[in-house]
């Protein structure tokens, strides 16, 4: 033992002092991905028994890894307040993160060992799960998408679903007889990267709007140290991918693809693992983290780190809540909280007002007095979120108002209970799960309640308690503020971030449902609990076929993916516009592809980005106005004048709504036009 001690800390410094030579001489991509795998794994393992004291060492380290990357991330950010954060600074904070690596280290290994006896077929059954996913991984190989399409699944083989279906109909199978084996939940987490990375493995282009915004945030401050105005969160991702970058030598946009799949991935599994073995003899529960919203989880974005911290957070607080033993102590609880603030106030606020809940019932032992602050400490959070926009909205000036006369409209919601019959009983199926939001969860989180209402005392109705703070700050969100400087699709957006929250607070109590469920079904009918298990190994493949676009007959997705041709045309229009000012009016993928080529390198009075950005910004408008309207000359102008130019493009990609149409009116307002990629984008030119 005191030689593996010993064998750590060698590793860990060598391969801190390989990551800082590597990162000023050498800097290699693939040195500097062996130098982080090395260096995360040694600091987990050297942290790991005292972020969780009780758990397994396979655990420990990985938890241990997630409190190094959480420390890294809190301390960046307060630099990045402080100063600016050149290379030097990014070497100054990898050498005090590994400081204090070292300084909390455990004096000695605390070996946890938990052992469960093979079950016959065990390796079989394994076996056949991997061959399942050696499919769904050939037909996944075999397709990149450079071209214009709504979503995966117009490409894709319905093979990968039929694969993935399999693999999970099996691996139910094995949990219900083995539910610790190490290799079962290795393969459980090669399940969930399956359902979750299809955007980063299928896109090289990149995928969403978002994610561009953030990369070429991250350059910005790779190439210059800081960017103006400095934001006001975000900064726990842009710190880590800085990072990744500085001290490791990794490409931007292999990070930016792959961050958030694989860091849901491992932090998810194993924070559902401790959580449910925990607190009950059977893993299956670990199934009910594909019930979240899996399409917050497959692009890199703050939002969807935060959300699974929070998830973490939740889990990781599950055997505290039903008075068990917890494998971690409050500390790691508050540094995940931190961490989350780094990343987006939208979770953070939540994580916060969780934390301190789960404090003030966990130390308060006045019964009385413990359920009066909880209940005003409820009323307070429950209107939280709205206040802070309103605050943020008046320190920056953004128009948002407010509202109370639709507060009890229940069509401003998105919570219906969707079911339509096409005559597709599979897609039937599907959509009655994905259709309906939270509901299934929030059924399924009742259930749980109610198999456990034995059990239950003050403390089992706290992520319930979180789930309906997070759903009312939802309500209050839709029906009583109005967004009116976002265009209207984006209006609802922050709310229904609200309602993934109180899908998470809800996890907990859903995924001990399904133990609760699978349990008593072992002892009445063996028939039963099988089909209970292919309805659970069916409802994950609705939700993974559900987390990306799609154009059904239930559904039809209205974005279409950054093509090549997008590319192209922006670079046409760089070489066409000779070095003069200019601005361009165009879908949100043409400006994704110009952030990416071009980063914020144009401004006009400050504030107006040549290209449009739909998430706020007057140009978008004048797009809409020219390609949902009638295309005008006088628009155009308009939308000079704005910027104070005398040239601007139009951009049509042949997908848009009636593009033929607005091609044909638009040709007769100018002579001067050219496309790309036979036709795939025309480019109008116009100037005064």
């Amino acid at each position: 033992m005191i030689f593996r001690v010993i064998q750590r800390n060698f590793l860990f410094f060598g391969s801190s002092i390989a990551t800082v030579l590597c990162a000023l001489f050498l800097q290699n991509s693939a040195v500097g991905l062996f130098c982080f795998l090395i260096w995360i794994m040694t600091a987990g393992a050297l942290i790991g028994p005292r972020v969780a004291p009780l758990a397994i060492r396979w655990v420990q380290t990985i938890l241990g890894s997630i409190i190094t990357l959480s420390v890294f991330s809190i301390l960046g950010t307060a630099i990045f307040w402080l100063t600016p954060m050149p290379f030097s600074i990014f070497i100054l904070l990898f050498l005090v993160t590994s400081f204090l690596v070292f300084l909390l280290r455990a004096p000695h290994e605390h070996p946890h060992h938990e052992k469960e006896a093979t079950p016959k077929g065990f390796f079989l059954a394994a076996t056949a799960v991997v061959g399942c996913f050696a499919l769904f991984w050939t037909v996944i190989s075999q397709t990149q998408i450079i071209e214009a399409v709504r979503g995966p699944w117009e490409v894709l083989s319905p093979t990968v679903l039929f694969a993935f279906f399999l693999a999970a109909l099996l691996l139910a199978f094995l949990f219900a007889s083995s539910s610790h084996s190490p290799l079962l939940i290795l393969l459980f987490a090669v399940l969930f990267f399956s359902g979750i990375s299809l955007t980063a493995v299928l896109y090289p282009l990149g995928y969403g709007f978002d994610p561009f915004i953030h990369e070429a945030t991250v350059l910005h401050i790779f190439e210059h140290g800081t960017i103006t105005p400095k934001p006001l969160y975000y900064l726990g991702q842009y710190v880590l991918e800085l990072g990744a970058m500085h001290l490791f030598s990794l490409p931007l946009d292999l990070v930016n693809r792959f961050l958030a799949p694989i860091l849901a991935t491992v932090l998810l599994t194993t924070s559902g693992f401790v959580a449910f073995s925990s607190c009950h003899k059977s893993s299956l529960a670990l199934f009910s983290l594909f019930l979240l919203p899996l399409s917050a989880f497959i692009s890199t974005t703050p939002q969807a780190l935060a959300y699974m911290l929070t998830t973490s957070l939740i889990l990781l607080s599950l055997p505290r809540i039903l008075k068990k033993e917890s494998p971690v102590p409050f500390w790691v609880l508050g540094i995940l909280v931190l961490a989350i603030l780094c990343l987006h106030p939208l979770a953070g606020i939540p994580a916060l007002w969780y934390f301190f809940a789960l404090l003030m019932t966990s130390k308060i032992t006045h019964t009385v007095l413990r359920r009066t602050l909880l209940i005003m400490f409820s009323l307070i959070g429950a209107i939280s979120i709205p206040l802070v926009f309103l605050l943020q909205a008046t320190i920056t000036n953004l128009p948002v108002t407010v509202s109370f006369d639709h507060l009890f409209d229940i069509s401003r919601l998105s919570f219906p209970f969707f079911f339509e019959n096409f005559g597709n009983p599979l897609l039937d199926f599907f959509y009655l799960l994905i259709g309906n939001g939270v509901v299934p969860i929030a059924i399924l989180a009742g259930i749980g309640l109610f198999l456990m209402r034995k059990e239950t005392t003050s403390l089992p109705f706290l992520p319930l308690i979180g789930a309906l703070v997070c759903f009312l700050n939802y309500w209050f969100l839709s029906t009583t503020l109005e967004f009116s400087f976002l265009i209207e699709y984006e209006r609802q957006d922050y709310a229904l971030r609200l309602l993934t929250l109180t899908s998470i607070f809800l996890l907990p109590l859903a995924g001990l449902a399904i133990a609760r469920i699978d349990e008593k079904l072992t002892i009445h009918s063996k028939t039963l609990r099988s089909s209970f298990l292919f309805l659970l190994a069916l409802c994950l493949s609705a939700q993974v076929y559900g987390a990306y676009p799609r154009d059904d007959n239930y559904a039809r997705s209205s974005g279409f993916n950054v093509t090549q041709d997008d590319f192209n045309a922006v670079w046409s229009i760089e070489a066409n516009a000779e070095e003069r000012p200019y601005i361009v009016l165009a879908n949100q993928s043409v400006s994704a592809a110009a952030l990416h080529e071009f980063g914020f390198t144009t401004y006009y009075h400050g504030d107006i980005f040549y290209y449009p950005i739909p998430t706020g910004g007057e140009l978008y408008q004048y797009f809409l106005t020219m390609s949902e309207e009638t295309p005008s000359r006088e628009t155009m102008i308009s939308a000079m004048d704005l910027a104070g130019v005398d040239r601007a493009y139009f951009v049509v990609n042949e997908y848009w709504w009636d593009a033929e149409a607005i091609i044909e009116q638009t040709k007769q307002l100018t002579q001067n036009w050219f496309a790309v990629g036979d036709g795939a984008v025309t480019i109008f030119v116009f100037e005064r």
